[in-house]
């Protein structure tokens, strides 16, 4: 899982916070337990196929599920190619 000092994850973790009252109870709590992980391949139309981790976590009888690539690898280049293919011109 990325680290949560990382500036993106600071970054999250205070729009969450300012956006949801309930994110910041949960936040604040901590208490977080490992799970344990899988690999996933997504096959996306533009960027071709994806090698994503996924982790599962259930937050108030729903689950969460939160799929990341490997920092350094092609399909974080790949999800870095859509990022920038989806902000406005």
């Amino acid at each position: 899982m990325p680290n949560r000092h990382r500036p993106r994850a600071v970054e999250l973790i205070g729009e969450l916070s300012v956006a949801s009252a309930r994110f910041r109870s949960l936040w604040a709590r901590h208490d977080v337990r490992p799970l344990l992980g899988n690999t996933t391949t997504v096959h996306h139309p533009s960027v071709g196929t994806l090698q994503l981790h996924r982790e599962k976590l259930p937050v108030d009888g729903l689950l969460l599920v939160v799929y990341y690539p490997d920092e350094a690898g092609e399909s974080a280049e790949k999800l870095h190619l859509l990022r920038l293919s989806a902000q406005p011109v």
